[in-house]
């Protein structure tokens, strides 16, 4: 996971799919609403495999989704899909996904931690590499050792699926990190990186996949080849950002959390404010909650362009970013205290332009509330940053405030993050520790 620095956000993880039916059927108008459901972990490239008889054909294209399906027709019983954020090689056709090698296709959502030191143990073997992922890095492990391979060598944070001969195989990282779930459909099953892909396709959730379960689907049903954990430590950005309000990660409801999430941070504030509004989308649920715990009202006072922000087409030294991405209701804003709540705070540049923006529009106080806790540091599981673009790493709090040019500046607290979720997840990036 890198920062996408236009956004001033942790880049969405990938997205991955995969379908098995009991026969052949006509799937692209099923699967094109699944990974449509999952176009928001990954905006960059898409595309899919499925088996063609005795082969696998591979399709992929740059940009959204609805560039893969245009013109396709897929009659098939086995399929995998992909949604990308580049996270380790740049966003490019050759770095696109599902991978394709010997027959055996696979798609990746994760970053793995010893990927270069595999890939370099391989290479000195003979094997060649097409592509600057480490997403083939694991197919290249897979297709020497199985999945015993994959579980003995491979460190980081992953989700897979893979198609090998008739079976759709899925597998999750021994720590839990990504997610990945199943779900029944007429005929067959499906898996994904979020439930809401299921529903999209008109199925039914079933259960997620324990840290470290591998299973596997064919004519048979569904079997566990590996046997998993009860406990993940899912990464908690999951809940904060990457997912979409309408999924359910581990049990657990993502807009639940962020409407929770804000609601514990109106009942630990006292400021006084005209109206509270969050930074869209993700900081609007959280904004709600708070509202709602606090007695002041809820205004949608900053609008989002939705055709701004995809960072395949974004400019790569575009200034004024927030001009881009962001318009405000100046006749909502002027003369008032506002309470602005965004899901996180990274570098810290995006929340210093909009506050400008908020301020240069004739906004009084703003009082900048974030419905995570203070990042300290990068993360050695998964996520691909430095600390030197980590604003928490070098500054406290009023330092931030300072920074950014808020009048008064809160996080909720990473006790209340952990009672908020009730269960174990990762928080290195907030911590140090798993």
């Amino acid at each position: 996971m890198k920062i996408d620095e236009f956004n001033d956000k942790f880049k969405e993880e990938c997205g991955i799919l995969g379908v098995f039916f009991n026969k052949k059927e006509n799937m692209e108008t099923k699967v094109y609403s699944g990974l449509l459901a999952l176009q928001h972990r990954g905006q960059e490239s898409c595309g899919i495999s499925y088996r063609n008889d005795n082969e696998i054909e591979n399709i992929r294209k740059m940009g959204l989704v609805d560039n893969l399906f245009e013109g396709l027709q897929i009659d098939t019983n086995l399929l995998i899909g992909h949604v990308r954020y580049s996270t380790w090689g740049e966003s490019t056709i050759k770095n696109s996904q599902p991978l394709l090698s010997n027959n055996i296709s696979l798609a990746h959502n994760g970053t793995l931690t010893n990927g270069e030191d595999i890939k370099k143990i391989l290479e000195k073997k003979g094997r060649k590499f097409s592509t600057d992922t480490d997403s083939e890095v694991i197919l290249k492990v897979f297709e020497k050792d199985g999945i015993r391979g994959i579980y003995n060598n491979i460190k980081g944070a992953y989700a897979v699926v893979i198609i090998k001969d008739n079976e759709l195989i899925a597998m999750r990282d021994p720590l839990g990190i990504r997610p990945i779930c199943i779900g029944k459909i007429q005929n067959g099953y499906i898996v994904a990186s979020e439930s809401c892909a299921i529903e999209a396709m008109g199925g039914s959730f079933i259960r997620d996949l324990m840290a470290g379960e591998a299973i596997k689907i064919d004519k048979n049903g569904v079997s566990v080849i590996r046997k998993g954990n009860e406990v993940c430590n899912t990464c908690a950005f999951e809940y904060i950002y990457f997912a979409r309000e309408d999924s359910k990660i581990d049990g657990i409801c993502v807009g639940q959390i962020r409407s929770k999430l804000g609601k514990i941070l109106g009942k630990e504030d006292f400021s006084k404010a005209h109206m509270v509004m969050g930074v869209p989308d993700t900081g609007t649920l959280p904004s709600i909650g708070y509202a709602d715990q606090s007695n002041i009202k809820y205004e949608p006072g900053i609008l989002r362009n939705k055709y701004v922000g995809r960072t395949f087409i974004a400019p790569k030294n575009r200034k004024n970013k927030v001009n881009d991405k962001f318009f405000i209701l100046k006749d909502k804003v002027r003369g008032k205290d506002i309470v602005v709540i965004d899901d996180s705070l990274v570098s810290g540049t995006t929340s210093k332009e909009l506050i400008g923006k908020l301020k240069k529009v004739g906004a009084n106080r703003i009082h900048y509330r974030i419905a995570s806790p203070i990042i300290r540091g990068k993360c050695d599981l998964g996520i691909n940053m430095k600390n030197e673009n980590i604003i928490g790493h070098f500054k406290n709090l009023e330092e931030i405030r300072d920074e950014i040019g808020a009048d008064t500046l809160k996080y909720i607290s990473i006790d209340n993050l952990i009672r908020v979720l009730g269960k174990n997840i990762c928080t290195l990036c907030f911590t140090n520790k798993v």
